[in-house]
C-alpha cells in the first residue's frame, strides 16, 4: 500500500511538473516585458519640485543639501541605467516573433545622442515563471554587431529579478558595468539595489539602495571612493523628507517640511 502511494505521489508530481513547465505554453504568446521601474530610479519629486528655492538659505538648507546630493546620484543612475531603460521602453511599442530556436524576439531600432542602435531582445524561458532577457545591439558609429550590453532574469511573473549591463567598449573582452536586483511585488512597492563593478562613474564597490512604499520614497548612496553614505527619504505627495550625510547637520538626521523649511525631525 505504502509503495502504491509513493508511485502515485510520484506520478502525479511529475504531470504537474510537466503541465507547469509546459513548453508549448512558451511559444503560445510572448512574454510580458519586464517592468521599466526595474531599472528606474524615480526622484523627480525630489529634485523637481515646484516649491524648490533658487539658493540656500539657514531656513531651507537642509532640502537643498538633499536636492545637490540627489542630483549627483542621479548622474550615477543615469549612466548606468538610463540607455538600458530607454531600450526596454522602447520595446513595448515593437511585436514580438518567435524565432528559429523557438525563442521570443523583438528586433527594433533606437536612437540616442550618440548615433543609431539596432536592438535584438531575447526572451528565453528556463523554467515555469523564470525568463532570460538579452538585449544585443548593432551600432556602425561604434562597431558593434550583435553585442550583449545587457541581459537578465525576471522572476514570479516579472515580479523580481536581476539585470547586469555591460560596457559598450571592447566588445570582445565585455566588461560589466553593474548590476541591479529588484523586486516590485505591488504597483506601488519597489526595492532596487544597483552595485557598481566599475570605476566609470564612480568608484567600483559603491551602490544605491532604492526603495518605494506608496509616496513614502528612500534612496541610500554609498560612495566607495569616499567611503560615505547618504541617505535621502521623502514623501512623494506633501514633498517633506530628511537627509543624512556626513556633512550636514554634523551627521544627524536632518529634516524639512511640506514647505521645504528645516523643521526638527522629531516634528
Amino acid at each position: 500500500m505504502m509503495l502504491k502511494r509513493l508511485l502515485l505521489f510520484t506520478v502525479t508530481c511529475l504531470l504537474f511538473v510537466s503541465c507547469s513547465d509546459d513548453p508549448s505554453t512558451f511559444t503560445d504568446e510572448p512574454p510580458e516585458l519586464p517592468p521599466v521601474t526595474s531599472m528606474d530610479v524615480n526622484m523627480s519629486t525630489l529634485t523637481g519640485s515646484t516649491h524648490a528655492k533658487s539658493a540656500t538659505t539657514q531656513s531651507n538648507d537642509h532640502y537643498i543639501q538633499a536636492v545637490f546630493r540627489a542630483g549627483i546620484i542621479k548622474k550615477v543612475i543615469d549612466t548606468n541605467l538610463l540607455t538600458p531603460k530607454n531600450l526596454l521602453m522602447a520595446a513595448g511599442d515593437t511585436v514580438a516573433q518567435l524565432n528559429d530556436k523557438q525563442q521570443w524576439e523583438w528586433n527594433y531600432s533606437y536612437t540616442a545622442n550618440t548615433g543609431d542602435f539596432a536592438v535584438r531582445l531575447v526572451a528565453e524561458r528556463v523554467a515555469s515563471s523564470i525568463v532570460n532577457w538579452s538585449f544585443f545591439v548593432t551600432a556602425d558609429h561604434l562597431e558593434l554587431e550583435n553585442h550583449l550590453l545587457f541581459g537578465g532574469t525576471t522572476k514570479n511573473g516579472g515580479q523580481q529579478g536581476t539585470w547586469t549591463h555591460n560596457s559598450l567598449q571592447d566588445p570582445e573582452n565585455a566588461q560589466q558595468l553593474s548590476e541591479i536586483n529588484w523586486s516590485i511585488p505591488e504597483e506601488e512597492q519597489v526595492e532596487l539595489r544597483l552595485d557598481i563593478f566599475s570605476d566609470r562613474s564612480v568608484a567600483a564597490g559603491s551602490y544605491i539602495d532604492y526603495s518605494v512604499d506608496g509616496a513614502d520614497k528612500s534612496v541610500e548612496y554609498y560612495d566607495a571612493g569616499e567611503d560615505t553614505i547618504t541617505i535621502i527619504a521623502w514623501n512623494a505627495d506633501t514633498k517633506a523628507g530628511s537627509v543624512i550625510a556626513p556633512d550636514i547637520n554634523s551627521g544627524e538626521k536632518a529634516c524639512w517640511d511640506e514647505q521645504q523649511e528645516n523643521v526638527s525631525c522629531s516634528e
